[in-house]
């Protein structure tokens, strides 16, 4: 069990400061080179760490595992880094074309902000962090958002009104390409994204708590299997197909668990299980559902069909040469686009730098248990599907996965 031991508050805002880091990332801070989540959290982690050092409290130690897991993140680190800095040197693009000094800098940047953003969160998180907290704050932010969510969708029904899912005017500008929701409108398709900018950025926020509800060690105490439930019906009602791909793979895996371990939890879970398994075939006489299938068969691009994001990466990929395929072009040098993660990291870090990931997950399902295992294979599983390396949206998870890597005897998650 996670030792008990008191919160101050700069630990919780500390906690609340990760948590809603996905959300401010997306606006515009004061200064032009960092979004609004990264100007606000570099100063505040450490304002808070110092509070709390200055407090003599004890720092926890690092168990076992968390500091194997330790050595592959710096391992990791540290490649991005050399490769990075060794591709600014080269000074050649994805393409192949010579880049400006501007290019370099924002590719530097980009690295930059990936490690000094991790590190923050392990280097501080140590001191600050309660995996326990983290997860009800976690939760609150997920709730919220699917709430809103079911708002929005009420709302457009009903009313036939859009409540904007986020303040238009302080979006960065980098993120333009997903903002045009009032396009799809025009093409008669309406898809709920709570506050977040499309509903796969969404559905990615809210699967990790998903997990958490169905797999963690006092998943069985009371308001988890509600909540379980509520969450899901928002990542179905957002339509995004990775997030309900994701969202029926966790409650397959749930109830395959639960054959084995009987009891009134996981009664429920075999009972919506089975249920939500006849309900698919309803769901496509929805005409919002429809919509939504028929995304990915689109093949001109016309609402950003799947089939295109998924595909785009690996061709940038198959067109580098071969020093560059086995050790990429540098993360940042690639500008987050609609390539999924893997296609987006063979480009980056080329096979050497993918395989020190894939052995970061691997190593992470080895070496936890409960949540954070089932938390390791959704990673995993997302990876194939979804932009979460790409995107500054998730970067910081592997850092927090450290902080909550536990072996299940050992914590509360």
């Amino acid at each position: 069990m996670e030792k008990s031991r008191k919160i101050y508050l700069e630990s919780k805002v500390f906690m609340w400061l990760i948590v809603l880091l996905p959300v401010f990332s997306m606006y515009k801070s004061p200064v032009n080179a960092l979004d609004l989540g990264t100007f606000i959290f570099f100063p505040a982690a450490l304002i808070c760490y110092f509070i709390n050092v200055a407090r003599n409290i004890p720092s926890p130690e690092l168990n076992k595992h968390q500091k194997r897991l330790l050595n592959f993140i710096i391992l990791l680190f540290g490649y991005i880094l050399f490769i990075t800095f060794a591709n600014m040197v080269i000074g050649l693009d994805v393409y192949g074309e010579a880049m400006s000094g501007g290019d370099k800098l924002q590719m530097l940047f980009r690295c930059l902000k990936l490690i000094i953003t991790s590190v923050l969160i392990i280097f501080c998180g140590k001191r600050l962090m309660s995996a326990d907290y983290f997860m009800k704050c976690y939760g609150v932010i997920v709730i919220c958002a699917v709430v809103y969510l079911f708002l929005q969708t009420i709302v457009y029904y009903t009313l036939h009104m859009v409540l904007p899912p986020f303040i238009s005017s302080l979006i960065r500008e980098d993120y333009a390409y997903v903002l045009d929701y009032s396009y799809h409108q025009k093409l008669g398709l309406f898809r709920p994204m709570s506050f977040f900018y499309e509903p796969a950025h969404f559905s990615e926020f809210c699967i990790p708590y998903l997990a958490y509800l169905l797999f963690a060690v006092k998943s069985s105490r009371k308001g988890f299997f509600s909540r379980a439930v509520f969450v899901t019906a928002g990542i179905i009602l957002s339509t995004s197909g990775v997030g309900c791909l994701m969202a029926l793979i966790m409650w397959v895996a749930a109830f395959i668990k639960s054959i084995y371990i009987t009891n009134k939890y996981t009664l429920k879970i075999k009972i919506i299980s089975m249920i939500g398994i006849c309900c698919i075939p309803i769901l496509f006489f929805i005409p919002l559902f429809q919509q939504a299938v028929l995304r990915l068969f689109s093949s001109d691009g016309s609402v950003g069909a799947i089939l295109i994001r998924m595909g785009s990466g690996y061709e940038e990929y198959l067109q580098l040469g071969w020093f560059f395929k086995i050790f990429g072009i540098g993360y940042g040098n690639y500008p987050p686009s609609y390539a999924i993660s893997l296609s987006y990291s063979l480009v980056s870090l080329g096979i050497a730098g993918t395989g020190f990931l894939a052995a970061f997950f691997v190593k992470a399902i080895i070496e936890t248990d409960g949540f954070p295992r089932a938390l390791s294979f959704i990673w995993i599983l997302m990876f194939f599907v979804t932009m979460i390396f790409n995107t500054g949206f998730t970067l910081y998870l592997p850092c927090i996965f450290f902080i909550l890597s536990q072996k299940e005897g050992e914590s509360n998650v």
